[in-house]
């Protein structure tokens, strides 16, 4: 409960210091198509991250004044002896632009997300479910903010928080690396 009320605390905190003053000149139509891959670690709650497994997310961001809305959904699955599966659908975050200006920026943000992490299981690692309520962190880098198509490199965690359906241990945070491009508008 601790964990979900700080949470919720931050996400509060972190948009009432943003709204406190808009500059109406960064307002922008630039909305962005992105594609993002790269390692993923599925904590499934009985064995921690045994080895990393693909990832893959699509998503659409809509950028006004200094950061964006982004809606997307993610997937990644660790094969081998003990299968697992996550998957984001829809998956909300919010991101704030260090310098939304600046050619390249540093931008950070979080979000939610309804997500289910899924493992087969076996002797050593019992089966797994979790599906529900996600909380999501995002730290990366863009690089060519004012070109159509524009690089970018993540770091994101997702934090089980609320469960609709439960079965077995309860999972910690995954994390995820990953690098991307964006297409949008100039």
């Amino acid at each position: 409960m601790k964990r979900k009320f700080f949470c919720l605390i931050f996400l509060l905190i972190s948009g009432t210091n943003y709204a406190q003053g808009y500059d109406t000149s960064l307002i922008t139509n630039r909305d962005l198509y992105v594609f993002k891959m790269g390692p993923g670690l599925i904590n499934t709650g009985s064995q921690l991250f045994q080895k990393f497994s693909p990832n893959f997310e699509i998503a659409k961001r809509f950028e006004v004044y200094e950061g964006a809305l982004e809606i997307s959904t993610h997937y990644s699955k660790k094969s081998g002896n003990n299968k697992s599966v996550h998957w984001s659908f829809p998956k909300l975050t919010y991101l704030f632009f260090h310098e939304p200006q600046d050619y390249n920026t540093f931008y950070y943000g979080g979000g939610i997300s309804w997500s289910k992490i899924n493992t087969k299981g076996n002797t050593s690692n019992p089966k797994m479910h979790f599906e529900g309520l996600f909380i999501e962190g995002t730290v990366g880098y863009e690089l060519h903010r004012h070109r159509r198509i524009r690089t970018l490199i993540e770091l994101s965690i997702s934090q089980p928080m609320s469960a609709s359906s439960h079965k077995g241990p309860h999972p910690g945070p995954s994390f995820f690396a990953n690098i991307g491009f964006g297409l949008g508008s100039n």
